[in-house]
């Protein structure tokens, strides 16, 4: 059990496969279900989209499964990455720095979204 909840809490980023596997299927199926909230909760959104999309993003849980959604997203796909640059590089050396790199990149992105969506929700409350 300790195994198991060691391998969940690492979120798919140790060297064991089946963590990589099991947070590859969570994010998947987490994006699903936020992907058809966007779906629909954008649908209510009118041709003056800035205008309905500030007033839909002033709703704190519309705020905050946005942040989740851009979340899940650049993990779902840093996760990706890794696996291909774990099936396809050869040389440890640039392995190691292309993982590096990816998840310094990742990081920031995922940080850039999340202040960027927050200016918008402070700026118009």
């Amino acid at each position: 059990m300790v195994n198991f909840l060691k391998k969940i809490f690492s979120f798919g980023f140790n060297k064991d496969g089946l963590s990589h596997w099991i947070w590859q299927r969570i994010t998947a199926f987490l994006m699903i279900f936020l992907f058809l909230w966007s779906i629909f909760s954008f649908q209510e959104l009118s041709i003056n989209f800035i205008i309905d999309f500030n007033s839909w993003i002033k709703i704190p849980i519309n705020l905050a499964l946005f942040v989740v959604l851009f979340i899940l997203i650049m993990h779902h796909s840093t996760l990706g990455m890794l696996n291909i640059f774990e099936d396809y590089v050869q040389s440890k050396k640039i392995k190691k720095i292309f993982s590096i790199l990816l998840k310094t990149t990742s990081f920031l992105i995922v940080l850039i979204s999340i202040f960027s969506v927050w200016h918008i929700y402070s700026e118009i409350i």
